[in-house]
């Protein structure tokens, strides 16, 4: 038998490695395709869920609210904290009785620190308090339901809700929702 040329052993290891990454190649497209349908489906959930919010509340009114509410936030007496009085023990209370309303779990709550801002025009340094919070759920309309619940019970008009963010978490049993945000309790300068 004749020994092949190095020629021919070049063209058989191109052919050998044409053929290995041919079979890459099949594997990888075969994997991506049997995902397709778990994708799908956590799709159609996310859209159903969506379309539930979008259904249950009206974001034009929302906005207008809104802007009725900055409004209405210039009239608004600021309370008073004086000393080591802050708000944190109120939200506390507040955040606790949203997550049992709104059947809401692993939640966190971190204050910062008190820091002086100026609202708007004014030349007041306002007290700002600021606490953190997250929050992880089933569904995301109980994440919605947790934040309504929030809202309508902040136990001062100068409670503002801000930097909010949502992140569904895929690939856990039960996959999850968390939300995390900062409230920030606007309060007059103690008195001096």
């Amino acid at each position: 038998m004749k020994m092949p040329s190095p020629l021919q052993i070049v063209f058989m290891v191109i052919v050998a490695a044409l053929l290995a990454g041919g079979i890459y190649l099949a594997v990888v497209v075969v994997k991506q395709v049997r995902a397709v349908p778990g994708l799908e489906a956590q799709l159609e959930q996310v859209e159903a869920e969506i379309a539930w919010l979008q259904q249950t509340y009206d974001i034009p009114a929302l906005e207008v609210e809104l802007a009725d509410l900055e409004d209405e936030l210039e009239g608004v007496p600021f309370p008073i904290f004086e000393g080591d009085e802050n708000p944190s023990v109120d939200v506390f209370d507040l955040i606790e009785n949203a997550v049992e309303e709104a059947h809401v779990y692993a939640y966190t709550y971190s204050e910062g620190a008190p820091t002086a801002e100026i609202i708007g025009d004014s030349d007041i340094e306002y007290q700002a308090f600021p606490i953190g919070v997250t929050a992880e759920a089933t569904t995301l309309p109980r994440l919605y339901t947790f934040l309504e619940e929030v809202e309508d019970n902040a136990p001062y008009e100068t409670l503002v809700i801000d930097d909010i963010e949502i992140v569904h978490t895929v690939g856990t049993e039960p996959e999850s929702w968390s939300i995390s945000f900062e409230i920030t309790v606007y309060a007059q300068p103690a008195e001096e």
